[in-house]
């Protein structure tokens, strides 16, 4: 719940911002929807990092590729590269997939729900919106999957 002080020095501040002129009820609403958009903006980046950490652990297993000398040693290096660029290609289904075998199921699920929302989020919200995801859920849930996964 938010708290609106508009007297004293409280209410100079607000005297010539977008509040001057609005209702107590106005500015709760504004309020609201900030939050709401920085509760977002909070999912979508914490499901980045969690993408990224999975995909970063992926490449660097590329490595292996550098042994590989046949036909030639530039073809271990073309496996390397082209490795690379299929993580980076590969939809993060197919890759928080590579990780099941090490997480619950459960857990599973529930990454499956936040990435449903966050592709949601980031293609403009269109069609019916999935379950909403808290920053809290979206944190101890990918959290909890890369701590199965023995990633942090």
């Amino acid at each position: 719940m938010w708290c609106v002080a508009r007297s004293g020095s409280e209410r100079r501040g607000l005297r010539r911002g977008q509040f001057s002129a609005a209702t107590d009820q106005q500015i709760l609403g504004l309020l609201d929807t900030a939050q709401d958009t920085i509760d977002e903006q909070a999912v979508m980046f914490l499901y980045a990092t969690f993408e990224a950490a999975l995909r970063g652990h992926i490449a660097a297993q590329a490595g292996v590729f550098v042994g590989v000398t046949h036909p030639t040693a530039q073809f271990g290096l073309n496996m390397k590269s082209w490795f690379a660029d299929l993580c980076d290609d590969t939809r993060m289904n197919q890759v928080v997939d590579l990780f099941k075998p090490s997480v619950n199921q459960d857990i599973v699920a529930q990454v499956g729900t936040i990435r449903t929302y966050r592709h949601w989020l980031a293609h403009g919200k269109r069609g019916a919106g999935p379950p909403s995801v808290t920053p809290v859920f979206a944190y101890t849930t990918l959290t909890s999957f890369l701590q199965s996964c023995s990633l942090v």
